[in-house]
Protein backbone atom coordinates (compact mmCIF):
# COMPACT_ATOMS: atom_id res chain seq x y z
CA UNK A 1 0.00 0.00 0.00
CA UNK A 2 1.36 3.42 -1.00
CA UNK A 3 1.27 6.02 1.78
CA UNK A 4 -0.27 9.04 0.05
CA UNK A 5 0.58 11.52 2.80
CA UNK A 6 4.16 10.28 2.95
CA UNK A 7 4.68 10.69 -0.82
CA UNK A 8 3.18 14.17 -0.85
CA UNK A 9 5.35 15.15 2.10
CA UNK A 10 8.50 13.89 0.35
CA UNK A 11 7.63 15.71 -2.87
CA UNK A 12 6.83 18.94 -1.03
CA UNK A 13 10.13 18.78 0.88
CA UNK A 14 11.96 17.97 -2.34
CA UNK A 15 10.49 21.03 -4.08
CA UNK A 16 11.89 23.18 -1.24
CA UNK A 17 15.26 21.35 -1.36
CA UNK A 18 14.79 20.25 2.25
CA UNK A 19 15.05 16.48 1.81
CA UNK A 20 17.81 14.50 3.47
CA UNK A 21 19.81 11.91 1.51
CA UNK A 22 17.71 9.19 3.13
CA UNK A 23 14.47 10.90 2.09
CA UNK A 24 15.70 11.36 -1.50
CA UNK A 25 16.60 7.68 -1.62
CA UNK A 26 13.15 6.84 -0.28
CA UNK A 27 11.45 8.95 -2.97
CA UNK A 28 13.54 7.44 -5.77
CA UNK A 29 12.87 3.97 -4.42
CA UNK A 30 9.12 4.60 -4.71
CA UNK A 31 9.61 5.76 -8.31
CA UNK A 32 11.61 2.64 -9.13
CA UNK A 33 9.09 0.41 -7.38
CA UNK A 34 6.36 1.77 -9.63
CA UNK A 35 8.26 0.38 -12.60
CA UNK A 36 7.97 -3.17 -11.26
CA UNK A 37 4.59 -3.16 -9.59
CA UNK A 38 1.26 -2.44 -11.28
CA UNK A 39 -0.54 -1.85 -8.00
CA UNK A 40 1.97 0.84 -7.05
CA UNK A 41 1.50 2.46 -10.45
CA UNK A 42 -2.25 2.53 -9.94
CA UNK A 43 -1.93 3.93 -6.44
CA UNK A 44 0.33 6.72 -7.63
CA UNK A 45 -2.02 7.56 -10.48
CA UNK A 46 -4.88 7.93 -8.00
CA UNK A 47 -2.84 10.14 -5.70
CA UNK A 48 -2.01 12.64 -8.43
CA UNK A 49 -5.29 12.46 -10.32
CA UNK A 50 -6.32 15.94 -9.17
CA UNK A 51 -3.01 17.55 -10.10
CA UNK A 52 -2.98 20.46 -12.57
CA UNK A 53 -2.16 19.65 -16.24
CA UNK A 54 1.61 19.30 -16.70
CA UNK A 55 3.43 18.84 -20.03
CA UNK A 56 6.73 16.99 -19.81
CA UNK A 57 9.52 18.37 -22.06
CA UNK A 58 11.26 15.82 -24.24
CA UNK A 59 14.72 16.62 -22.88
CA UNK A 60 13.57 16.20 -19.31
CA UNK A 61 11.82 12.93 -20.18
CA UNK A 62 15.00 11.45 -21.69
CA UNK A 63 17.08 12.56 -18.71
CA UNK A 64 14.67 10.97 -16.26
CA UNK A 65 14.53 7.75 -18.24
CA UNK A 66 18.32 7.57 -18.50
CA UNK A 67 19.11 8.41 -14.90
CA UNK A 68 16.29 6.71 -13.03
CA UNK A 69 14.49 4.03 -14.92
CA UNK A 70 17.28 2.22 -16.79
CA UNK A 71 18.97 0.77 -13.67
CA UNK A 72 15.70 -0.01 -11.92
CA UNK A 73 15.79 -3.84 -11.89
CA UNK A 74 18.36 -5.58 -9.66
CA UNK A 75 19.13 -9.30 -9.90
CA UNK A 76 18.35 -11.83 -7.20
CA UNK A 77 21.59 -11.10 -5.32
CA UNK A 78 20.71 -7.43 -5.03
CA UNK A 79 23.10 -6.32 -7.78
CA UNK A 80 22.22 -4.28 -10.81
CA UNK A 81 22.52 -6.33 -14.00
CA UNK A 82 24.91 -3.74 -15.47
CA UNK A 83 27.25 -3.59 -12.49
CA UNK A 84 29.21 -5.87 -10.18
CA UNK A 85 28.63 -3.59 -7.20
CA UNK A 86 25.62 -3.61 -4.85
CA UNK A 87 22.93 -1.32 -6.20
CA UNK A 88 22.97 2.14 -4.71
CA UNK A 89 20.04 4.50 -5.14
CA UNK A 90 21.11 7.75 -6.82
CA UNK A 91 20.99 10.80 -4.60
CA UNK A 92 21.55 13.64 -7.08
CA UNK A 93 18.68 16.04 -7.71
CA UNK A 94 17.45 14.90 -11.09
CA UNK A 95 13.94 16.36 -10.84
CA UNK A 96 13.82 20.14 -11.43
CA UNK A 97 10.43 20.46 -9.65
CA UNK A 98 8.16 18.06 -7.85
CA UNK A 99 5.69 17.86 -10.73
CA UNK A 100 8.43 16.38 -12.90
CA UNK A 101 8.87 13.68 -10.27
CA UNK A 102 5.14 13.00 -10.49
CA UNK A 103 5.35 12.87 -14.28
CA UNK A 104 8.30 10.48 -14.16
CA UNK A 105 6.46 8.16 -11.79
CA UNK A 106 3.36 7.80 -13.89
CA UNK A 107 5.16 7.94 -17.23
CA UNK A 108 6.84 4.66 -16.38
CA UNK A 109 3.60 2.78 -16.96
CA UNK A 110 2.90 4.69 -20.16
CA UNK A 111 6.08 4.08 -22.15
CA UNK A 112 8.85 6.30 -23.45
CA UNK A 113 7.13 7.79 -26.52
CA UNK A 114 5.34 10.64 -24.78
CA UNK A 115 5.73 14.39 -24.86
CA UNK A 116 3.05 15.52 -22.47
CA UNK A 117 1.56 14.26 -19.25
CA UNK A 118 -1.73 15.64 -17.99
CA UNK A 119 -3.76 14.93 -14.90
CA UNK A 120 -7.42 15.76 -15.12
CA UNK A 121 -9.20 18.13 -12.76
CA UNK A 122 -12.39 17.59 -10.79
CA UNK A 123 -12.00 13.86 -10.41
CA UNK A 124 -11.59 13.05 -14.10
CA UNK A 125 -9.42 10.14 -15.17
CA UNK A 126 -5.76 10.89 -15.75
CA UNK A 127 -4.91 11.01 -19.46
CA UNK A 128 -1.76 11.09 -21.56
CA UNK A 129 -1.13 12.95 -24.81
CA UNK A 130 1.27 10.61 -26.61
CA UNK A 131 3.50 11.50 -29.49
CA UNK A 132 1.10 12.12 -32.34
CA UNK A 133 1.26 10.58 -35.78
CA UNK A 134 2.45 12.98 -38.52
CA UNK A 135 -0.13 15.62 -39.42
CA UNK A 136 -0.33 16.48 -43.11
CA UNK A 137 -0.95 20.21 -42.54
CA UNK A 138 1.22 20.55 -39.44
CA UNK A 139 3.27 23.70 -38.82
CA UNK A 140 6.89 23.38 -37.77
CA UNK A 141 8.50 25.57 -35.14
CA UNK A 142 10.72 28.34 -36.60
CA UNK A 143 13.95 26.83 -37.87
CA UNK A 144 15.77 30.05 -38.81
CA UNK A 145 15.70 33.78 -38.32
CA UNK A 146 13.69 36.02 -40.63
CA UNK A 147 14.58 39.36 -39.01
CA UNK A 148 15.54 42.42 -41.01
CA UNK A 149 17.28 45.74 -40.41
CA UNK A 150 15.58 48.83 -41.81
CA UNK A 151 18.15 51.52 -42.52
CA UNK A 152 17.41 55.23 -42.13
CA UNK A 153 16.90 55.61 -45.88
CA UNK A 154 14.27 52.82 -45.82
CA UNK A 155 16.51 50.15 -47.33
CA UNK A 156 15.89 46.70 -45.86
CA UNK A 157 18.61 44.17 -45.06
CA UNK A 158 17.16 40.66 -44.71
CA UNK A 159 19.35 38.77 -42.29
CA UNK A 160 18.50 35.25 -43.46
CA UNK A 161 19.94 35.98 -46.89
CA UNK A 162 22.72 38.36 -45.84
CA UNK A 163 26.20 36.89 -45.61
CA UNK A 164 28.29 36.88 -42.46
CA UNK A 165 30.69 39.74 -41.80
CA UNK A 166 30.26 43.48 -42.26
CA UNK A 167 26.76 44.40 -43.47
CA UNK A 168 27.34 48.16 -43.45
CA UNK A 169 29.77 50.85 -42.26
CA UNK A 170 28.16 54.09 -41.13
CA UNK A 171 29.28 56.92 -38.81
CA UNK A 172 32.39 54.96 -37.85
CA UNK A 173 30.32 51.98 -36.79
CA UNK A 174 30.52 48.58 -38.46
CA UNK A 175 27.31 46.58 -38.57
CA UNK A 176 28.33 42.93 -38.31
CA UNK A 177 26.52 39.63 -38.70
CA UNK A 178 28.25 36.82 -36.84
CA UNK A 179 28.35 33.17 -37.89
CA UNK A 180 25.51 32.32 -35.49
CA UNK A 181 23.25 35.08 -36.82
CA UNK A 182 23.84 37.71 -34.12
CA UNK A 183 23.91 41.39 -35.07
CA UNK A 184 26.66 43.54 -33.56
CA UNK A 185 27.20 47.29 -33.91
CA UNK A 186 30.94 47.70 -33.44
CA UNK A 187 32.37 51.27 -33.14
CA UNK A 188 35.63 52.10 -34.89
CA UNK A 189 37.97 55.01 -34.22
CA UNK A 190 37.04 58.35 -35.67
CA UNK A 191 34.65 61.26 -35.29
CA UNK A 192 30.91 60.68 -34.89
CA UNK A 193 28.12 62.87 -36.25
CA UNK A 194 26.23 64.80 -33.57
CA UNK A 195 22.97 63.34 -34.84
CA UNK A 196 23.52 59.69 -35.60
CA UNK A 197 21.38 57.78 -38.04
CA UNK A 198 18.69 55.44 -36.69
CA UNK A 199 18.14 51.82 -37.63
CA UNK A 200 15.19 49.55 -36.82
CA UNK A 201 15.57 45.82 -36.24
CA UNK A 202 12.30 43.99 -36.91
CA UNK A 203 11.72 40.35 -36.00
CA UNK A 204 8.50 39.02 -37.60
CA UNK A 205 6.13 36.27 -36.53
CA UNK A 206 7.41 32.77 -37.18
CA UNK A 207 11.03 33.79 -36.59
CA UNK A 208 13.54 32.67 -34.00
CA UNK A 209 14.63 35.11 -31.29
CA UNK A 210 17.05 37.72 -32.66
CA UNK A 211 20.12 38.88 -30.72
CA UNK A 212 21.53 42.40 -31.06
CA UNK A 213 24.52 44.19 -29.53
CA UNK A 214 24.19 47.97 -29.62
CA UNK A 215 27.17 50.28 -30.11
CA UNK A 216 27.51 50.88 -26.35
CA UNK A 217 27.74 47.14 -25.63
CA UNK A 218 24.13 46.75 -24.49
CA UNK A 219 22.73 43.32 -25.39
CA UNK A 220 19.18 42.89 -26.64
CA UNK A 221 17.11 39.76 -27.31
CA UNK A 222 14.11 40.49 -29.54
CA UNK A 223 11.02 38.28 -29.48
CA UNK A 224 8.97 37.60 -32.60
CA UNK A 225 6.54 40.25 -33.89
CA UNK A 226 8.77 42.83 -32.18
CA UNK A 227 11.02 45.71 -33.19
CA UNK A 228 13.61 48.05 -31.73
CA UNK A 229 14.58 51.47 -33.09
CA UNK A 230 18.02 52.70 -32.03
CA UNK A 231 20.80 55.09 -33.09
CA UNK A 232 23.75 53.38 -34.70
CA UNK A 233 25.88 55.24 -32.14
CA UNK A 234 24.72 57.00 -28.96
CA UNK A 235 25.38 60.75 -28.78
CA UNK A 236 24.32 63.40 -26.28
CA UNK A 237 23.70 62.78 -22.59
CA UNK A 238 21.39 59.77 -22.79
CA UNK A 239 20.93 56.48 -24.64
CA UNK A 240 17.38 56.09 -25.90
CA UNK A 241 15.66 53.31 -27.87
CA UNK A 242 12.04 52.53 -28.76
CA UNK A 243 10.45 49.10 -29.00
CA UNK A 244 7.30 47.32 -30.02
CA UNK A 245 6.44 43.81 -28.88
CA UNK A 246 8.87 42.28 -26.39
CA UNK A 247 12.58 42.56 -25.68
CA UNK A 248 15.04 41.55 -22.98
CA UNK A 249 17.90 43.95 -22.18
CA UNK A 250 21.28 43.59 -20.53
CA UNK A 251 22.28 47.24 -20.40
CA UNK A 252 25.93 48.25 -20.43
CA UNK A 253 26.74 50.47 -17.44
CA UNK A 254 27.41 54.14 -18.07
CA UNK A 255 26.50 56.46 -15.19
CA UNK A 256 27.03 59.52 -17.39
CA UNK A 257 24.49 58.31 -19.97
CA UNK A 258 21.26 56.84 -18.59
CA UNK A 259 19.61 54.23 -20.84
CA UNK A 260 15.93 54.76 -21.65
CA UNK A 261 13.49 52.37 -23.31
CA UNK A 262 10.15 53.65 -24.56
CA UNK A 263 7.25 51.91 -26.24
CA UNK A 264 6.55 53.32 -29.70
CA UNK A 265 3.54 55.71 -29.64
CA UNK A 266 3.14 55.33 -25.87
CA UNK A 267 4.16 57.22 -22.73
CA UNK A 268 5.54 54.14 -20.94
CA UNK A 269 9.24 54.56 -20.28
CA UNK A 270 12.00 52.65 -18.48
CA UNK A 271 15.12 54.45 -17.23
CA UNK A 272 18.23 52.51 -16.24
CA UNK A 273 21.98 52.86 -15.75
CA UNK A 274 23.03 49.24 -16.07
CA UNK A 275 20.70 46.33 -15.48
CA UNK A 276 18.87 43.26 -16.82
CA UNK A 277 15.14 43.52 -17.50
CA UNK A 278 12.34 42.30 -19.76
CA UNK A 279 9.75 44.59 -21.36
CA UNK A 280 6.52 43.25 -22.86
CA UNK A 281 4.59 45.87 -24.85
CA UNK A 282 2.50 43.88 -27.35
CA UNK A 283 -0.44 45.91 -28.65
CA UNK A 284 -2.84 42.98 -28.29
CA UNK A 285 -2.09 42.68 -24.56
CA UNK A 286 -4.06 44.75 -22.06
CA UNK A 287 -1.01 45.93 -20.11
CA UNK A 288 2.68 46.72 -20.48
CA UNK A 289 4.88 44.64 -18.19
CA UNK A 290 8.41 45.52 -17.13
CA UNK A 291 10.19 42.80 -15.14
CA UNK A 292 13.51 43.43 -13.41
CA UNK A 293 15.96 40.57 -13.03
CA UNK A 294 19.08 42.44 -11.93
CA UNK A 295 20.02 45.99 -10.98
CA UNK A 296 17.54 48.84 -10.69
CA UNK A 297 15.14 50.63 -13.03
CA UNK A 298 12.64 53.44 -12.93
CA UNK A 299 9.32 52.73 -14.63
CA UNK A 300 6.26 54.87 -15.31
CA UNK A 301 4.10 56.74 -17.78
CA UNK A 302 5.99 59.90 -18.68
CA UNK A 303 4.53 61.98 -21.54
CA UNK A 304 7.05 63.15 -24.11
CA UNK A 305 8.73 66.42 -23.17
CA UNK A 306 7.65 66.27 -19.53
CA UNK A 307 10.29 65.92 -16.87
CA UNK A 308 9.88 63.48 -14.02
CA UNK A 309 9.57 66.25 -11.42
CA UNK A 310 6.77 67.82 -13.51
CA UNK A 311 4.71 64.63 -13.55
CA UNK A 312 1.01 65.26 -12.97
CA UNK A 313 -0.14 65.02 -9.37
CA UNK A 314 -2.35 62.04 -8.63
CA UNK A 315 -0.59 59.95 -11.27
CA UNK A 316 2.45 58.02 -10.03
CA UNK A 317 5.81 59.30 -11.18
CA UNK A 318 8.57 56.91 -12.17
CA UNK A 319 8.71 54.07 -9.65
CA UNK A 320 11.93 52.26 -8.76
CA UNK A 321 11.79 48.47 -9.15
CA UNK A 322 13.84 45.97 -7.17
CA UNK A 323 15.17 42.71 -8.66
CA UNK A 324 12.38 40.15 -8.91
CA UNK A 325 9.61 42.78 -9.22
CA UNK A 326 7.34 43.58 -12.14
CA UNK A 327 5.63 46.85 -13.06
CA UNK A 328 2.24 46.52 -14.75
CA UNK A 329 1.04 49.56 -16.66
CA UNK A 330 -2.43 49.69 -18.19
CA UNK A 331 -4.13 52.42 -20.17
CA UNK A 332 -7.33 52.02 -18.17
CA UNK A 333 -6.03 50.48 -14.96
CA UNK A 334 -3.93 51.61 -11.98
CA UNK A 335 -0.15 51.35 -11.94
CA UNK A 336 0.64 48.04 -10.19
CA UNK A 337 3.84 46.55 -8.76
CA UNK A 338 3.91 42.74 -8.63
CA UNK A 339 6.46 41.80 -5.97
CA UNK A 340 6.63 38.10 -6.88
CA UNK A 341 6.06 37.46 -10.62
CA UNK A 342 6.91 34.09 -12.11
CA UNK A 343 10.31 34.90 -13.60
CA UNK A 344 10.52 31.54 -15.36
CA UNK A 345 7.28 32.36 -17.15
CA UNK A 346 8.44 35.89 -18.03
CA UNK A 347 11.70 34.64 -19.57
CA UNK A 348 10.30 31.48 -21.18
CA UNK A 349 10.28 32.96 -24.71
CA UNK A 350 14.02 33.68 -24.50
CA UNK A 351 14.73 30.22 -23.06
CA UNK A 352 12.86 28.27 -25.75
CA UNK A 353 9.75 27.39 -23.74
CA UNK A 354 6.09 28.15 -23.32
CA UNK A 355 5.59 28.40 -19.54
CA UNK A 356 2.07 28.75 -18.17
CA UNK A 357 0.92 29.39 -14.63
CA UNK A 358 -2.86 29.58 -14.51
CA UNK A 359 -2.67 31.35 -17.86
CA UNK A 360 -5.80 32.11 -19.84
CA UNK A 361 -6.44 30.20 -23.07
CA UNK A 362 -6.53 33.42 -25.09
CA UNK A 363 -3.19 34.59 -23.73
CA UNK A 364 -1.55 31.25 -24.53
CA UNK A 365 -2.89 31.24 -28.09
CA UNK A 366 -1.49 34.73 -28.71
CA UNK A 367 1.99 33.44 -27.93
CA UNK A 368 1.45 30.35 -30.09
CA UNK A 369 0.18 32.47 -32.99
CA UNK A 370 3.26 34.71 -32.91
CA UNK A 371 5.68 31.79 -32.71
CA UNK A 372 4.16 29.63 -35.47
CA UNK A 373 2.97 32.58 -37.61
CA UNK A 374 -0.67 31.53 -37.66
CA UNK A 375 -3.99 33.25 -37.02
CA UNK A 376 -6.46 32.15 -34.37
CA UNK A 377 -10.17 31.91 -35.14
CA UNK A 378 -12.69 31.31 -32.35
CA UNK A 379 -15.94 29.72 -33.45
CA UNK A 380 -17.61 30.19 -30.07
CA UNK A 381 -15.57 32.91 -28.41
CA UNK A 382 -12.42 32.60 -26.31
CA UNK A 383 -12.77 29.55 -24.03
CA UNK A 384 -12.73 30.15 -20.29
CA UNK A 385 -10.33 28.44 -17.95
CA UNK A 386 -6.58 28.40 -17.36
CA UNK A 387 -3.59 26.15 -17.97
CA UNK A 388 -0.38 25.47 -16.07
CA UNK A 389 2.70 23.69 -17.36
CA UNK A 390 5.68 23.88 -19.70
CA UNK A 391 6.02 23.08 -23.41
CA UNK A 392 9.23 23.26 -25.50
CA UNK A 393 8.99 25.70 -28.38
CA UNK A 394 10.74 23.36 -30.81
CA UNK A 395 7.70 21.08 -31.10
CA UNK A 396 5.34 21.14 -34.07
CA UNK A 397 2.08 23.04 -33.69
CA UNK A 398 0.01 19.84 -33.54
CA UNK A 399 1.92 18.69 -30.48
CA UNK A 400 1.39 22.00 -28.72
CA UNK A 401 -2.33 21.94 -29.47
CA UNK A 402 -2.54 18.65 -27.60
CA UNK A 403 -2.28 20.67 -24.42
CA UNK A 404 -5.46 22.52 -25.33
CA UNK A 405 -7.19 19.29 -26.33
CA UNK A 406 -6.48 17.65 -23.00
CA UNK A 407 -7.74 20.68 -21.14
CA UNK A 408 -11.08 20.51 -22.92
CA UNK A 409 -10.36 22.93 -25.78
CA UNK A 410 -10.88 21.54 -29.27
CA UNK A 411 -8.44 23.27 -31.64
CA UNK A 412 -7.48 22.14 -35.15
CA UNK A 413 -5.00 23.32 -37.78
CA UNK A 414 -6.49 24.70 -40.98
CA UNK A 415 -3.69 25.94 -43.23
CA UNK A 416 -2.23 29.01 -41.51
CA UNK A 417 -5.06 29.17 -39.01
CA UNK A 418 -5.90 27.58 -35.69
CA UNK A 419 -9.64 26.97 -35.48
CA UNK A 420 -10.82 26.85 -31.86
CA UNK A 421 -14.17 25.13 -31.66
CA UNK A 422 -14.67 25.32 -27.91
Amino acid sequence: MVDKNRILLLLEKYSRKETTIAEENELLAIVNQAGRNNSVQNELAKIFEETEPMPLPEGTRKEILAKIFTPAIPDEAGFNSASSEPEQAPVSRMFPVWKVAIAATVMLMLGAGSYFLFFAKAGKKAELAKTALPVSNDVKAPENNRAMIILENGEKVFLDSAGNGILASLDNVNVLKTANGKIVYSPVRGSVNEEAAYHTLFNPRGSKVQFLTLSDGTKVWLNNESSIKYPIVFTGNERKVEITGEAYFEVAKNAAKPFKVKKVNNDAVVQVLGTHFNMNTYDDEETIKVTLLEGSVKVGNLPAGRKEEEHAAGNPALVILKPGEQAVLGANSPFIIDHSPNLEQVMAWKNGMFVMEKSGIGSILKQIARWYDVDVVYENGVPEGTLSGEVPRDLTLSHVLKLLEYSGVNAIIDGKRIIVKG
